[in-house]
């Protein structure tokens, strides 16, 4: 299995954290796929103690799952948990997002104007691309993404890129999908509107969007196994 190169120790949990996160992320670590934490350990160049470390903020995130028998897996995919982040996704951001869209500033707004022109200059393929992503859907929520609200979202996040970027990679965006740029632009022409409930409206139809396009992809890629 190689998923990486070996790290510097500075910062070794946090480098460890990230590179299996993308090793996952990017499907080099498979889903539903057991792996042994000392070959993980070989792999990186490190000792087993903060690849433990490691794997468990990964736990936290819902990316890894430890089972009986100090048995390690990448949590499996399913159509059951991709409804059912998308599902909590719209609960909690539609809600922040109604709260807290009136209150950005000018400033705030010109940034995610930025980030959409980023968007259409990277691959989504790009670590970049997915970068800029996060940040705009972050910023969408303002002052009202508190830390415990971030907390809360933050496995969301991390489930869902990880279903894009499967069906992304296997399949591409079909004939009918808008560019991410053009997608997430909606959003923000509906923020610039100042009204509270189209800019939750907006992220909602968004979400639902790409629901619909996902579950038509698992369903394509599964039919080819």
């Amino acid at each position: 299995m190689k998923v990486g190169t070996p790290l510097a120790p500075v910062s070794r949990v946090d480098q460890l954290t990230s590179a299996i996160r993308q090793a996952i992320l990017t499907g080099q670590l498979e889903p539903g796929k057991p792996f042994k934490v000392n070959e993980l350990a070989a792999t990186f160049g490190v000792s087993i103690i903060p690849v433990r470390e490691a794997l468990q903020r990964l736990v936290a995130v819902g990316l890894i799952e430890l089972r009986p028998a100090r048995t390690t897996i990448v949590a499996p995919l399913s159509v059951a948990d991709l409804k059912e982040l998308y599902r909590l996704r719209i609960l909690l951001e539609g809600d922040a997002i109604k709260r807290g869209a009136p209150q950005l500033s000018a400033q705030e707004l010109i940034d995610l104007e930025e980030m959409l022109e980023q968007m259409a200059d990277l691959r989504p393929s790009s670590e970049e691309f997915w970068a800029v992503h996060q940040r705009f859907h972050q910023q969408l929520l303002g002052p009202t993404l508190s830390p415990r609200l971030k907390q809360a979202l933050d496995p969301l996040w991390a489930g869902t890129e990880r279903y894009t970027r499967l069906v992304y990679d296997e399949i591409g965006f079909g004939p009918n999908h808008h560019s991410p740029e053009a997608a997430h632009r909606v959003i923000l022409d509906a923020v610039r509107t100042g009204k509270p409930r189209a800019a939750k409206d907006a992220l909602v139809a968004h979400y639902d969007t790409n629901l619909a396009w996902m579950l038509s992809g698992l369903s394509s890629i599964h039919s080819e196994d």
